[in-house]
């Protein structure tokens, strides 16, 4: 018999705990087309109030961070605003910790991640990469194929968001290096087909012992810093 006893959190245990009729199996795909509506709402606020006042050239040291912070706080005004008691809050660098690496009991953290109230464990996460140029994504790629694809994140949700905050050059560029590269066929997403917003649909690896949604979309939006 093993001396070492399974270990969870305290929300995967209040999960656990929850007649299955009333736990949700995964994050609720009807709201996904608000969370995209609020997170290009957020930018354009962003963009306009805050990043059109700044050197970019120079105001650089921790871009990716301030700016997803930036994010979160648009975002949350906006729930506030314009969803009154909505069913999930956003937060700015959340753990997930239904991935936690048991060689170091840390688990991945997300840049942004939208939360079910009545189940913290629900997220709907959105992951940023800063690119300096079109053609710089293999950062990009490897969350796209390391952590989206392989079920470290979004284990409890059909779709996620990549935000690729792009300093110079064109968003179609972009799309096609991450396409090429990826690869993948990346089509344009209705109601945003004025905007450099693109899906993916893929198949995970969800480990056998798990029952993870297995058809996943992830959403790629390119946020043009400056211009």
């Amino acid at each position: 018999m093993s001396r070492f006893r399974p270990r969870r959190t305290i929300p995967q245990a209040l999960r656990a705990a929850k007649p299955p009729g009333d736990r949700l199996n995964e994050w609720p795909p009807a709201t996904v087309p608000r969370l995209l509506e609020l997170l290009w709402l957020a930018f354009d606020r962003v963009k306009s109030a805050k990043l059109a006042r700044v050197n970019l050239s120079t105001d650089d040291l921790q871009l990716e961070r301030s700016v997803n912070e930036l994010l979160a706080d648009e975002l949350q005004h906006l729930l506030g605003e314009t969803d009154g008691f909505a069913t999930y809050v956003i937060q700015h660098e959340r753990f997930e910790n239904e991935s936690i690496d048991p060689r170091s009991n840390r688990p991945p953290q997300y840049d942004l991640a939208f939360i079910w109230n009545d189940d913290p464990t629900l997220m709907w996460p959105c992951e940023a990469k800063v690119l300096k140029t079109p053609g710089a994504v293999a950062p990009y790629l490897h969350d796209v194929r390391d952590a989206f694809l392989a079920c470290v994140y979004a284990p409890f949700s059909s779709s996620g968001a990549m935000l690729g905050l792009l300093i110079s050059g064109s968003p179609e560029h972009a799309f096609q290096n991450i396409s090429a590269k990826l690869p993948a066929k990346l089509d344009k997403c209705p109601p945003h087909l004025a905007r450099p917003h693109r899906i993916s649909i893929h198949s995970r690896t969800v480990p056998a012992e798990k029952s993870y949604p297995q058809e996943f979309t992830l959403h790629h939006l390119i946020l043009e810093l400056s211009g």
